[in-house]
């Protein structure tokens, strides 16, 4: 039985991704996770939620713009992965509600 709650460790095995990316996520805010005991704690109903919610982003005109925006950001200078990581969060969100809208 897979647990409800997991580790970052144990979402990245799920995720079937790097740990440090879904520790840089958890950070930015991408990813849903809230800290019990100092550690990172994951909900796998929201990480669900979470993949459905990306999947909703999975156009080409929407990856064309994401594209567009990562570099963009690198033009400006913002080199950290998370400025440009929470920069294409933002387009994302906003792309969303005016599809909502």
């Amino acid at each position: 039985m897979i647990s409800e709650i997991f580790t970052v460790q144990q979402a990245a095995r799920y995720l079937q991704i790097d740990s440090d990316l879904v520790l840089r996520k958890v950070r930015a805010g991408e990813i849903p996770a809230a800290k019990v005991a100092g550690e990172w704690r994951l909900r796998r109903a929201r990480i669900d939620r979470w993949l459905d919610e990306m999947s909703d982003f999975s156009d080409p005109a929407l990856n064309k713009l994401l594209r567009d925006t990562r570099r963009a950001a690198k033009r400006a200078g913002i080199k950290a992965q998370d400025d440009i990581d929470r920069l294409v969060t933002e387009t994302r969100t906003k792309r969303k509600q005016r599809k909502t809208s």
